[in-house]
């Protein structure tokens, strides 16, 4: 499930955050005010990437004939989401330290500052999203009455909370250092 989702997840982010319409709203995550750019995390950077760490969760667990319990999806859950988290920060911190270089070698401090914690830090959150996307998906295999509205009420409520923590801790674009 990890490898699938560093790489398929990765890649299917990737081109999501690439498609015209969800671009203009990715783009947004530049923004200087806070609500325009907690918008484009939310909607763009937030959804792309929560439901990315849920194709294992939906396509190897939810559409498998067995019956799997709630918590089995939570489970692969958060082996999906810190998958894509470390994938993530080590592709940030090699286009970080491609802007540092750029900029000067005598900016190591400023490279590895920022970057050094992000490999232990951000594979965290990513696996508390996912199993919340996981639960939702797990609860929806129990419930059968309104399995698209708890699937998509799980992925909206991830990709809130992964807006909102981009945006108010500064995980949005990786621009690199600054002179």
């Amino acid at each position: 499930m990890a490898a699938f989702t560093a790489v398929v997840g990765i890649a299917v982010a990737s081109l999501a955050e690439q498609a015209p319409s969800i671009r203009a709203i990715v783009e947004r995550r530049e923004a200087a005010s806070l609500p325009a750019r907690w918008f484009g995390l939310v909607l763009g950077a937030g959804f792309a990437e929560e439901a990315a760490e849920a194709l294992p969760v939906s396509l190897f667990v939810y559409r498998e004939p067995r019956a799997y319990r709630p918590p089995t999806f939570v489970y692969v859950g958060v082996v999906s989401g810190p998958a894509f988290g470390v994938v993530e920060a080590v592709g940030d911190s090699y286009r970080y330290a491609e802007a540092s270089r750029a900029v000067g070698p005598e900016l190591i401090d400023d490279y590895v500052a920022p970057q050094l914690p992000r490999p232990t830090s951000l594979p965290l959150p990513h696996a508390c999203r996912s199993a919340v996307v996981g639960d939702f998906i797990g609860l929806a295999s129990v419930s059968r009455a309104a399995p698209r509205a708890l699937m998509g009420l799980g992925l909206s409520l991830a990709a809130l909370l992964h807006g909102t923590y981009d945006a108010f801790v500064g995980g949005g674009a990786v621009s690199g250092p600054r002179r």
